[in-house]
C-alpha cells in the first residue's frame, strides 16, 4: 500500500488508531467515542464508532475490516444470526458510517498498547508514526518486527484529556512534565511463547475472513472434547475438563469467568471470548493454516451472493437456509470487493 500522508490510512494501522490520528491531526472533539481511561489504564475501542469526514480510504469496506481490524477474530466467536444481520443491514445503505456504528455498539476495548522502535522506524521513514492493527488483537502482547514486549502509556501526569493522550503519544513527550512517554517504560525482549502466540494470531486474523456455521462451531467442540477425553454427560464436569487441560498454566483457569465462556460455547451462545477460543484453538492446532484445513474437511467450501442474501427474510440459520441461493464452489470474480461471501457449509 502506497503512504499517500498522514489522511491516508497507512499499511497495517489500526482503522480506530486512524481515526484517532487523523482526528487528533484535524482537531476533532469527537474523539471520546475511541478511547477512554478507565481501571487506570487508556483503552482503545475494537472499532471507530463513527468515520470522519477528512480520512481518505481508497478502500472498500471488505478491506477495511479484513486487515485494519480484528473483525476477522470477532467473526469466530459472533452470532451467526447477528453476521447476517449486518450483512443485510450494509446492503441497503449508501453511507458506510453507520455499518462501524453499528459494530461500535457491540464493539470491544482493549489496552492502548505500542511499540517504541516501530514508532521512531515510522517517523525516519513517513514523517509520521501510526498504530498497527496487529497490537490489539487478542492475546497479542510483543512486536512481531522487534521482538519486544508492547508497552502501555505511562507518564507522571495522572489526569490528561485524550487530546492531551494523543500528542503526547504520537510525538513521544508530554506536553506538560516533558518525560519521554516512549522510554518511560522501557520495552522487555519478548519470551518464545509470546512470539509464537503473536504468530500465530496474526497469521490467523491474515487469513481470508470467513464465516462459521453452528455445524462448524460444533464439530470444532468434538475434536476439543475427544482431546481432553471427556467421557462425562455432565455438562459441569466436561467445562471443567476442558479448563483443566487448556487453562492449568493460568493461576485463575478456574474462575467463573473462564467457566462461564466455556459453558457459553458449548451452548452456542454468543458472543464470545475471542480470548478464551484463541487460547483453546492454538492447544489443539500447532498453526492456523491446520485449523482451516479442519473447517474445510467439515464442510464445503464455497461462495454466496451478498445481494441474494441481503433479500432473505429469514435470518434464521435453518437446514435449509442456503438452499434457494446460489452457492458456487469456485471464487467469483468479484470476491474482493465484498459483494460475494465466503463461508463453510
Amino acid at each position: 500500500m502506497l503512504h499517500n500522508g498522514p489522511f491516508t490510512i497507512a499499511e497495517g494501522e489500526s482503522l480506530t488508531g486512524f481515526h484517532l490520528r487523523s482526528g487528533y491531526i484535524a482537531n476533532h472533539a469527537n474523539l471520546v467515542d475511541n478511547i477512554r481511561h478507565k481501571d487506570d489504564v487508556w483503552q482503545i475501542a475494537a472499532y471507530p464508532h463513527r468515520l470522519l469526514p477528512i480520512p481518505n480510504y481508497q478502500l472498500d469496506l471488505h478491506h477495511l475490516l479484513s486487515k485494519h481490524t480484528a473483525f476477522p477474530l470477532h467473526k469466530l466467536c459472533s452470532k451467526s444470526t447477528f453476521k447476517l444481520e449486518m450483512l443485510r443491514f450494509s446492503m441497503k445503505i449508501v453511507n458506510r458510517t453507520e455499518v462501524f456504528a453499528m459494530l461500535h455498539k457491540f464493539s470491544r476495548w482493549s489496552e492502548l498498547k505500542f511499540c517504541p522502535d516501530c514508532f521512531k522506524a515510522q517517523i525516519q521513514q513517513y514523517g509520521y508514526n501510526w498504530l498497527l492493527r496487529d497490537w490489539n488483537l487478542p492475546l497479542v502482547e510483543c512486536c512481531s518486527v522487534h521482538k519486544k514486549i508492547l508497552i502501555s502509556y505511562q507518564c507522571l501526569c495522572k489526569k490528561i484529556s485524550s487530546v492531551s493522550l494523543l500528542s503526547n503519544l504520537f510525538s513521544g513527550l508530554c506536553n506538560k512534565c516533558y518525560c519521554d512517554v516512549w522510554l518511560s517504560n522501557e520495552p522487555k525482549r519478548a519470551s518464545r511463547k509470546q512470539s509464537q502466540i503473536e504468530k500465530w494470531v496474526r497469521e490467523l486474523a491474515s487469513m481470508p475472513a470467513f464465516y462459521l456455521t453452528n455445524a462448524a462451531q460444533r464439530r470444532l467442540l468434538e475434536v476439543v472434547f475427544t482431546r481432553v477425553n471427556v467421557s462425562a454427560r455432565s455438562e459441569r464436569l466436561r467445562v471443567e475438563a476442558v479448563a483443566n487441560t487448556y487453562f492449568h498454566h493460568l493461576k485463575s483457569y478456574k474462575d467463573s469467568k473462564v467457566n462461564l465462556e466455556i459453558r457459553r460455547w458449548t451452548e452456542c451462545c454468543y458472543p464470545l471470548s475471542p480470548e478464551i477460543i484463541l487460547q483453546i484453538l492454538m492447544k489443539v492446532y500447532k498453526k492456523p493454516i491446520e485449523f482451516m484445513e479442519f473447517l474445510r474437511s467439515t464442510g464445503q467450501e464455497g461462495y454466496i451472493d451478498n445481494y441474494l442474501l441481503a433479500k432473505k427474510k429469514d435470518l434464521c440459520e435453518t437446514y435449509n437456509f442456503f438452499d434457494s441461493l446460489d452457492f458456487k464452489i469456485n471464487q467469483p470474480r468479484f470476491n474482493g470487493d465484498g459483494r460475494y461471501l465466503k463461508l463453510i457449509l
